[in-house]
């Protein structure tokens, strides 16, 4: 088996076990031609004394080396506090629900035919397996966690060859300590047994080994083609069920012998779980050091170094997660708890974030965001990373341009210290917030022509000051711009903002160049000086008054590109209850973190989801981006509606660690799970099609090579291995290996062994045979096609001789090798050859011939020289 192989088909079992223990299987599923196996009831029991357990948390058999680690306190309830939540009300909406059962059947049956290379010995264990979680975790109420591990390889194996060690998991439930301890842990041990009794019964692929760890006995069993280890064992109150080599009993042992290497005596971990409280509150629990998740799938590490990026993370990025449904009056919200180690360094915490700005901000804004902030500090950082943020919605990305490159510009110095010193005064808080504009249609260019958006910027020197760099910066602009008393302060403008007025040269000059003109920044020469664009509207002396007695007031500069949007904010300066601060779903969020907190995000999911449906998704329609049937799996706006809410972010740096909180109504984990619950049927059709589609164009590359021997020599191949005047050496790997043994073809020799290449050849064949006669056809189906109604079955694909290639079942398969009368097709394989047809497989190619490919369009019946010897070789066509 390969390291691609291994990982690929341990990690699909890993992501399944996981997802049927936490989403609760439904019923059991069983493989093609696999019936259930009768199985005796659960024996009853008599009301018994509790055993002498010793109690014992998951993590007191955990190894250290954990990359995810996933754990709720009680089951029980954390289920019972879901059911009460926003998000099980969206789950059981009629339409989302009919989409989940759908996609979760789809999910199971996918879980246990793949994309048609697995073996039926795998599918019937696969199935065990799901009825086996099925039936178990009925019994489990309390503690549950789940422990994975990276894979890895062990270069001491046998023969020198480096051996692959998959991932390797534990799933760890807790057993009462009380008088149903005893009958639940009998009942678990009847069904383990009984899981053992279906596998061992092939002796040739699976072996029992028991073993003992003091006082423990660990059942482990070997699936030699699979590689795989699996095993379990009851350890005081803990049942224990593992895979990969001497995972379980690897976690006995560390218990047995009190060793230190176990996460209960990880010092991260323990941190962690204090700030999040895991223990005392959270319903479930996360520990994942995300640099080493990223081994479990390559495609991560991008990921993992961008958060590294963005949240300045130096060394290994190390999360941990708490998920808490709400109870009493807050049974409607979902509370996640994200820590991450400190990054601080030896920096003092940033200073806490009031949000005071709320009060300049509609009530009916989008989103609104304020954090404490040090200007200086993140131009130099923003200078420094040209992949910042910053840069991307304020610096010119098209000429390679930060934002302090502009801002040099504009103040007209030479370097960027001589910024730092014009901007030193802007520090404590700063915000953004958007709006939404009703009924404006977006077009794909202007983001702020559906949601401006607003800056407020505090300041902490004397007004002259601000007022003599802002001037110097007009100046530089060579933007003409007017001042307008507005609301006893100060409004400047670029001329031609204001309704009604002419536009000096056409066009305004947006500064926010991401979101400004489609990510362009207008600079434009008419007839005179380059523009240098600026804000198109900005305040300079905005007062902001705390809500708490005796405190001053506090000055900011405020910024758009929308002078309505910059207008709108400074009214509420005259109107605080009409603001967004004086909210009750507003002010109830923000009491909900604590007053140490240095950053706040706070979204109204009503207004998102109403921009989405009508301004986004007509834009999205329009362009085709969005198509019919993926629009049909979104659910409509009356749906979210009646469970949409406000969502609050805050986060707060500390010296020991940096906190992020979370308030929603669904959840960003909880909606997030569902989305690869209903994403994950998709993925593995695609995963078949490849399959499929790979297999099709090898085999009309080898059709094409036959049918040019043919013509060549008046006869087929007696091997097909003697093609090879007609497919290149460096080609024969990817056009003849098997699916199920890939890069096993290395040789002319290898292309006639049916186990290296699944390929069985038809040889004696007449060039007047007809032409629905079988040339080449799968030894092993690789096919997987059907519903959950109608059952999956796999599907051999077969070369014709007129260069068609169709599936059969293999009754049929084997009827028409036997040269039985077979005049019926049946409807499922009719179905599968339609959707053959579809695929786009385009015309092969040989180091002699271009051209010929397709299916060939030979009619039924009786044809000579189906493909005739034509001199050189040349114009052999379809």
């Amino acid at each position: 088996m390969t390291k691609r192989d291994s990982t690929c088909r341990s990690g699909w079992a890993l992501a399944m076990v996981v997802g049927v223990a936490c989403l609760a299987a439904q019923s059991p599923v069983w493989a093609e031609g696999d019936e259930p196996t009768a199985e005796p009831p659960p024996p009853e029991f008599e009301p018994v004394a509790g055993p002498s357990w010793k109690r014992l948390k998951p993590e007191q058999v955990i190894s250290d080396k954990t990359v995810l680690y996933l754990a709720t306190s009680n089951y029980q309830k954390a289920k019972a506090a879901y059911d009460k939540s926003h998000l099980s009300g969206l789950v059981n909406e009629e339409s989302i629900a009919e989409l989940l059962s759908e996609s979760w059947g789809l999910l199971k049956e996918n879980y246990i035919n793949g994309d048609g290379t697995r073996a039926d010995f795998e599918k019937r264990r696969r199935a065990f397996e799901l009825d086996l979680i099925e039936k178990a975790f009925q019994q489990f109420q309390g503690t549950a966690a789940v422990a994975i591990e990276p894979p890895g390889e062990d270069p001491a194996a046998a023969g020198g060859n480096t051996k692959v060690i998959s991932h390797r998991f534990l799933v760890v439930f807790d057993l009462p300590v009380n008088i149903d301890g005893p009958r639940k842990k009998a009942i678990i041990e009847q069904l383990m047994d009984l899981y053992r009794t279906k596998l061992t019964r092939d002796r040739l692929r699976y072996e029992h080994k028991p073993k003992s760890v003091g006082p423990y006995v660990v059942q482990d069993i070997y699936c030699q083609p699979l590689n795989l280890h699996e095993g379990w064992a009851f350890v005081e109150n803990l049942f224990i069920y593992g895979q990969g080599e001497g995972m379980v009993e690897n976690a006995v042992r560390a218990y047995h012998e009190g060793r230190r290497d176990t996460l209960a005596r990880a010092e991260n971990f323990l941190t962690s779980q204090r700030q999040i409280g895991a223990a005392q509150h959270a319903e479930a629990y996360i520990n994942m050091p995300a640099a080493l998740i990223a081994k479990l799938d390559p495609r991560l590490q991008d990921g993992v170094k961008r958060i590294q990026e963005h949240l300045r993370v130096e060394g290994d990025l190390k999360l941990a997660v708490g998920l808490q449904f709400g109870e009493g009056k807050d049974a409607g919200l979902v509370r996640e708890k994200i820590v991450l180690p400190s990054t601080l360094g030896n920096n003092a915490p940033p200073a806490p974030v009031r949000s005071l700005t709320a009060y300049l901000v509609p009530r009916d804004a989008l989103a609104y965001w304020s954090r404490s902030y040090d200007l200086v500090e993140l131009l130099k950082h923003a200078h420094a990373n040209h992949d910042d943020p910053l840069n991307k919605s304020f610096g010119d990305t098209n000429n390679k341009q930060t934002i302090v490159d502009r801002l040099m510009e504009l103040l007209n110095v030479d370097n960027p210290d001589k910024v730092y010193e014009e901007l030193k005064a802007f520090k404590g808080e700063c915000a953004v917030w958007l709006g939404y504009r009703r009924g404006v249609s977006y077009d794909g260019g202007n983001f702020q022509s559906v949601h401006p958006m607003v800056i407020a910027l505090e300041f902490n020197r004397d007004v002259a000051r601000l007022g003599a760099v802002l001037s110097k910066i007009r100046e530089n602009s060579q933007i003409p711009y007017r001042d307008v008393i507005f609301n006893n302060g100060t409004v400047w403008y670029q001329e031609g903002a204001e309704v009604g007025e002419v536009k000096p040269d056409g066009v305004l000059h947006p500064f926010l160049g991401g979101l400004g003109q489609a990510g362009k920044v207008v600079n434009v020469s008419i007839d005179g000086p380059a523009r240098k664009p600026w804000f198109v509207s900005y305040a300079e002396d905005v007062d902001v008054i705390p809500r708490k007695a005796g405190e001053q007031s506090r000055k900011f500069l405020v910024l758009s590109d929308n002078l309505k949007a910059l207008q709108k904010a400074l009214r509420q300066t005259q109107a605080l209850e009409q603001s967004l601060a004086e909210q009750p779903g507003f002010k109830s969020l923000l009491d909900a973190f604590g007053e140490d907190r240095d950053g706040f995000l706070y979204l109204d999911e009503k207004l998102l989801s109403m921009a989405y449906y009508r301004t986004f998704e007509p834009w999205l329609v329009r362009t085709m981006e969005l198509k019919d049937d993926d629009k049909k799996k979104i659910p409509r706006e009356k749906v979210l509606a009646p469970h949409a809410g406000n969502v609050g972010f805050s986060r707060t740096q500390t010296n020991s660690g940096n906190q992020y909180d979370l308030v929603s109504t669904t959840g960003i984990l909880p909606t997030f799970a569902l989305y690869r619950v209903v994403k994950l049927p998709q993925e593995f059709e695609q995963q078949r099609v490849a399959t499929s589609l790979r297999i099709i164009r090898n085999m009309r590359e080898i059709s094409l090579a036959l049918h040019l021997f043919a013509a060549e020599n008046d006869r087929f191949p007696s091997h097909l291995s003697e093609l090879s005047e007609f497919i290149p050496l460096d080609r024969i790997s990817d056009v003849f290996s098997s699916p199920f043994n890939p890069g096993a073809v290395k040789t002319w020799s290898d292309v006639d062994v049916v186990e290296k290449t699944n390929l069985e050849y038809v040889p004696d064949h007449d060039l007047t045979d007809l032409s629905d006669g079988i040339l080449v056809y799968e030894h092993r189906p690789t096919m997987v096609h059907g519903s959950v109604e109608r059952g999956f079955k796999s599907f051999h694909h077969v070369l014709l001789m007129n260069n068609q290639i169709r599936v059969y079942l293999s009754p049929r398969l084997k009827r028409k090798l036997a040269g039985l009368v077979d005049f019926t097709t049946m409807d499922l394989e009719a179905d599968v050859d339609q959707q053959l047809e579809k695929l786009e497989a385009p015309a092969p190619t040989t180091t002699k011939v271009q051209g010929l490919g397709g299916d060939g369009g030979g009619a039924a019946g009786p044809k000579k020289n189906p493909v005739p010897k034509l001199p050189g070789r040349a114009g052999i066509g379809q």
